[in-house]
């Protein structure tokens, strides 16, 4: 009897210890299960301004990190970046014109705070509180505009950078109107702007130091005067330079007269480098082509661009080439409707020229035509794409061209009636850009000298016997 009460007891004590185990186990399982959600939860949740901030600390190393619409550290396909026509007039946000623009702008701002706090002793400047400028919402917003857009932030980021021992601090704060764009209840596209995805941390100290003070100082002085002396545009699309950055042709060869160097082209590491993120980081967003990085052409058309003849399309398309993608700029297809611009056509002919020539037929090349609400889009597909060609005046094409991929090849065709992007390489930038070993020789299968090709004896003229689309 005795022996039998001891055996329950034990088999009590076992059963009680074998639900205990089974108990702690289930936790350790829930635990298990829960923390993926958790995690996914935090990286969703809308309070992401501290996560983007170390997305960008690890942006300049190369190592993107998860954030907020994100799988694996890249941005993932949302919405479709294409458009009608119809909708970019009728749904497309509406682009601030200039004279309801912050005022001053950044860089005016900032230039006014390095002017006043240069000539300072240091006991001077530890009584003065921090000069903090934030850039203007309107440039983060802009979708007609990325070229001035990024410029502006460049180089208020640039000014802000030099004087950082002054008190002087700037941010765009752009990627924050990212989820907006990209989900926008009004709209069932994403028209996110390519100035949204450039980081805080846009300039490496060794870059900003090549820029001398006395070159800052003489160009904010000429920023502040062109500012007071004009009126701002109605729209900034078409243009091609930044009073500070990178100046104008009569300002820009003073500068090289003088022995200096272009602030774009002193920063040009840290430029190229930061567009090379960009793409790696929004390109799975886009719902780029297959092997388009690989054997693809990109065609930008933008309300400047010209045509030119076919034989320079077919002259630098190669047999490999398994697609053509031709895009046209949500603005190209306002300036179409206004009757200021054939750009649009333009797209139209392309595509039936190479939907039509047995080249390509007997390529079996897929080819395709968009109007693009997102540049955000156009430029990832453009720096990603194998090959870019860019017909004469496409101003939508020049920093993509410069920021090319490694191992992918742009050709930039130039028209002399086009003085807003003829000559806009300038040798001085372009030699800078050809001579930093941006192509990692060895590993590409393009060469720093032969990346970007300039043209200008492809003909302006529209073919005659240029096919229409259906």
């Amino acid at each position: 009897m005795v022996l039998i009460n001891l055996n329950r007891k034990r088999s009590r004590i076992d059963l009680e210890l074998a639900t205990m185990k089974f108990r702690l186990l289930r936790t350790r399982r829930t635990i298990f299960f829960l923390l993926p959600l958790a995690v996914i939860f935090y990286f969703s949740n809308d309070n992401y301004t501290s996560n983007f901030y170390l997305y960008e600390r690890q942006l300049q190393q190369g190592d993107l990190k998860p954030d907020i619409g994100k799988v694996n550290g890249r941005y993932k396909y949302c919405r479709t970046p294409y458009v009608l026509m119809d909708h970019v007039v009728t749904t497309m946000p509406r682009v601030i014109p200039g004279n309801e623009r912050m005022n001053p702008p950044s860089h005016i701002q900032l230039c006014h705070a390095y002017l006043d706090r240069k000539g300072l002793e240091r006991s001077e400047l530890e009584k003065l509180p921090a000069v903090r400028v934030a850039e203007d919402p309107a440039v983060c917003h802009d979708w007609s505009a990325p070229n001035h857009s990024i410029f502006s932030i460049y180089a208020s980021s640039l000014i802000a950078s030099k004087g950082v021992d002054l008190g002087i601090r700037y941010n765009h704060n752009c990627h924050s109107y990212i989820p907006q764009s990209r989900d926008d209840p009004y709209t069932h596209y994403d028209y996110t702007p390519a100035q949204a995805l450039l980081p805080e941390n846009l300039i490496s100290r060794n870059d900003a130091a090549n820029v001398e003070e006395s070159l800052v100082e003489s160009l904010c002085h000429g920023c502040i005067s062109h500012y007071e002396s004009t009126s701002p545009p109605d729209s900034f699309s078409g243009v091609t330079h930044h009073c500070f950055l990178f100046p104008g042709t009569a300002a820009a060869q003073g500068i090289i007269d003088n022995h200096q160097e272009l602030p774009l082209t002193s920063i040009l590491p840290s430029f190229v480098d930061r567009l090379r993120h960009m793409t790696k980081d929004w390109i799975d967003a886009t719902g780029p082509l297959d092997f388009e990085d690989e054997h693809g052409v990109v065609i930008q058309l933008d309300e400047k661009s010209t045509f030119m003849d076919m034989g320079f399309y077919d002259s630098v398309i190669p047999a490999d080439v398994t697609s053509i993608q031709i895009f046209a700029s949500a603005k190209c297809s306002i300036a179409s409707i206004h009757g200021t611009s054939d750009c649009i056509e333009h797209g139209r002919a392309l595509k039936a020229y190479f939907k039509t020539n047995p080249v390509y037929i007997n390529r079996i090349t897929y080819v395709r035509y968009d109007i693009v609400a997102s540049t955000a889009t156009s430029y990832a597909r453009m720096m990603n794409s194998k090959i870019l060609i860019c017909p004469p005046g496409t101003v939508d094409c020049l920093i993509p061209a410069l920021g090319k991929d490694a191992g992918k090849k742009a050709y930039v065709a130039e028209d002399g009636s086009r003085p807003a992007t003829f000559h806009w390489f300038e040798n001085h930038l372009l030699e800078k850009r050809k001579s930093i070993g941006l192509q990692q020789v060895g590993y590409d299968a393009v060469s720093d000298e032969d990346y970007l090709i300039i043209s200008a004896e492809a003909s302006v003229d529209r073919p005659l016997d240029m096919p229409l689309e259906d």
